[in-house]
């Protein structure tokens, strides 16, 4: 009689259970029941908001048999036993009030049949000394799988009988989305018809099933913070989810109104910060700070150069509006060089559309010789051709590369003039006052 298998499980699993004894006489393996997913098993992660959790211990009949065979699981406390001599680990029992099987004897259907151990997450959560539950990690459920039925045997094999069911336990956890502090301008931030919008974003890192509270605060101290707060009255706050989260809510989205007529200054820190209230834990920084430059940058794109009065061919002054701080403008001071040889150095600038300026975030040199442009003042113009100065600088005595410099006023201009008074040092074949400019930047509300 040719052979025959009962596909129960993988070829793997049937394979070795087509290692028990056989019947000589007519050619067929004599049925066992084995567990399927056997050996060393952790399971899926639940969480301590959870009313129950359940895992299946998966049970199977191997071989030919016509009849569905009863089988019965048990709690084997030699099972963990080999399990930890075998492993050179120290897993320990779970304690029975811990967990329970639902129940412990079953008549397969179609040979198979699934037996279900319940944890108690209240007892979990009292078993555990660590607050994210990881030391549960450390205690097993060992079981072990036996036939009930005559004429069907237990696996032969003590790997495919026996199965140490490790829980997986965490608290239920949200997160704030770009917790920690960066740096931004108006140009990054939705800014329109007077407003300045930003969205925060809190989230579960599963589908939600469950209620919590979350507390959301904004423009709150903090030590991360460079600048003043914003002014009060200047903002508003609206959530997606009053309730914090509830069940099928996963992103709770907080949105901030920033009224721009009333926020004004040139740097504010942005302050959020998010807290549980309730069983869920905050996962990662509870706290975002945004360091605002509270300008729109004018596209150096839209900047061109209208003259130059000194520089050498290979740095000219296209190079401080290239977005590049490794290139530079630099002032003539050989015979080869253009222009003139003494101060005052003047690049003009013209702008593709007049703007309100309000700021000139300057860059110098980026190594040593930045102290080699020392001093000077902006020139602001609707028309090229009458100036007024609107602001001045004197880096005597700074080191700092960057520099942010106030227009006293903010009038509306199309021209400007970068004029170097002070220079901090000569040389060259003319023995001309040397400066130079890496990055000249625009600024507007």
């Amino acid at each position: 009689m040719k052979r025959k298998y009962i596909l129960a499980a993988s070829a793997v699993i049937l394979s070795a259970v087509a290692c028990e004894p056989s019947h000589w006489e007519d050619n067929l393996y004599d049925p066992a029941v084995y567990i399927l997913n056997n050996g060393y098993q952790k399971t899926e992660t639940f969480y301590d908001v959870q009313p129950s959790f359940s895992a299946v211990v998966n049970a199977y009949c191997g071989s030919y048999y016509d009849k569905d065979p009863e089988v019965r699981l048990v709690e084997d406390d030699a099972v963990l036993e080999k399990y930890n001599t075998d492993n050179s680990d120290t897993l320990k029992v779970l304690p029975s009030d811990c967990w329970s099987l639902e129940v412990s004897d079953l008549k397969m259907v179609d040979k198979k049949a699934g037996f279900k151990v319940n944890f108690n997450i209240e007892a979990l959560k009292s078993l555990a000394v660590e607050a994210d539950y990881s030391d549960l990690k450390g205690y097993a459920v060992p079981l072990r799988l036996k036939s009930l039925t005559d004429g069907v045997n237990d696996a032969s094999s003590e790997e495919l009988s026996s199965v140490v069911i490790v829980p997986d336990m965490s608290m239920m956890a949200f997160s704030l989305e770009n917790a920690g502090v960066s740096e931004t301008s108006l140009d990054k931030l939705g800014d329109s018809d007077g407003t300045i919008t930003l969205e925060y974003k809190v989230r579960t890192g599963i589908e939600n099933n469950w209620s919590n509270g979350v507390k959301f605060s904004f423009n709150v101290p903090s030590g991360n913070a460079e600048y003043p707060l914003l002014p009060e009255g200047s903002y508003s706050v609206t959530s997606s989810s009053e309730e914090g989260f509830v069940p099928g809510v996963s992103e709770i989205v907080y949105t901030v109104t920033i009224d721009k007529s009333k926020a004004v200054e040139r740097n504010y820190s942005l302050v959020a910060s998010v807290e549980s209230e309730g069983g869920f834990k905050v996962e990662g920084g509870s706290e975002s700070v945004i360091n605002l430059f509270n300008r729109h940058y004018y596209s150096q794109s839209d900047i061109s150069v209208r003259s130059c009065n000194s520089y050498v061919p290979s740095r000219g002054p296209e190079l401080t509006i290239d977005g590049k701080l490794n290139t530079r403008w630099e002032s003539g001071y050989s015979a080869n060089d253009i222009g003139v040889f003494k101060l005052p150095y003047i690049i003009e600038y013209e702008l593709a559309t007049p703007v309100r300026i309000s700021d000139f975030d300057l860059y110098r040199r980026q190594d040593k010789y930045a102290s080699d442009l020392k001093g000077g003042h902006l020139e602001v113009s609707s028309d090229g051709e009458s100036y007024t100065t609107v602001c001045s600088f004197n880096y005597a005595g700074v080191s700092a590369y960057r520099n942010i410099h106030s227009a006293e006023s903010e009038p509306e201009a199309k021209y400007v003039k970068f004029v170097v008074t002070a220079s901090g040092r000569t040389g060259g074949g003319m023995k001309a006052p040397l400066s130079n400019l890496a990055e000249f930047n625009i600024c507007y509300r």
